[in-house]
């Protein structure tokens, strides 16, 4: 299964620049189905052990995204106040870093967040259009995600360590509920206007939504959720 969740990474990843394209109205009115490539802003944290945590990206190469979203199908949304469209997504790629050590018990840890390879991270996304005719932003949007994902504890300044369930690393579930503004008049594959806020009791994610990257860094996104993946699987061996 996972080798199979891998390749479907890399393929969404390649062809990611081409299914991102965000048509304007004389073409398309709403959002093509496609990827979204994000960042993680400060107000992102996670409670551990009772401690709120403040989070940061940590991309696997600089400048590159933390956060990926696939949105599976069209939403068709017309220029008529109240319109509205909604499509299923998938998060495949969720990666953050404390952004200072953390004191538990005396030690200090490094803490990161990563999805949870054992489960599929699911949600919707749904369109509003609050705007007759066309603008930034031209409506308002709300999402969903049951985001499954891994804490995992390092000794600080260490490389991270990989994540062993029930020792140095435990598994949770966050039901995260975001929202913003969007629009079609965008570039560069873009629909979201400002930053998102996912929250959750125990969560936070404070995000925006980078330019579709160029093919070349496509492929290095490609190869590093390849690369993610082999030791996940090898981790869970």
């Amino acid at each position: 299964m996972l080798r199979r969740i891998t390749s479907s990474l890399l393929l969404w990843c390649v062809v990611g620049i081409a299914s991102q394209t965000v048509m304007r109205a004389a073409e398309f009115e709403g959002v093509q189905k496609g990827t979204d490539f994000l960042v993680t802003l400060p107000g992102t944290f996670v409670v551990v052990n009772g401690t709120t945590v403040p989070m940061m990206g940590n991309p696997s190469f600089l400048g590159g995204p933390d956060t990926i979203v696939q949105r599976l199908t069209d939403m068709v949304v017309s220029d008529v106040i109240n319109s509205q469209a909604t499509t299923a997504t998938t998060m495949t790629l969720l990666a953050l870093k404390s952004t200072a050590p953390v004191n538990f018990g005396g030690t200090f840890f490094d803490i990161y967040v990563d999805l949870d390879p054992g489960h599929v991270t699911n949600g919707t996304l749904t369109l509003t259009q609050t705007v007759a005719g066309e603008g930034i932003p031209e409506g308002t949007f709300t999402s969903f995600f049951d985001v499954f994902f891994d804490i995992d504890l390092t000794p600080a300044g260490q490389p991270k360590a990989a994540c062993v369930i029930g020792a140095n690393c435990t598994a949770s579930e966050a039901q995260l509920n975001g929202s913003g503004s969007w629009s079609d008049d965008l570039s560069n594959g873009l629909f979201l206007v400002g930053n998102v806020n996912y929250a959750a009791p125990t969560e936070n994610h404070v995000a925006m939504q980078i330019p579709t990257p160029e093919p070349g860094t496509l492929l290095l996104i490609g190869s590093a959720l390849v690369a993610i993946s082999l030791r996940l699987k090898l981790r869970r061996a």
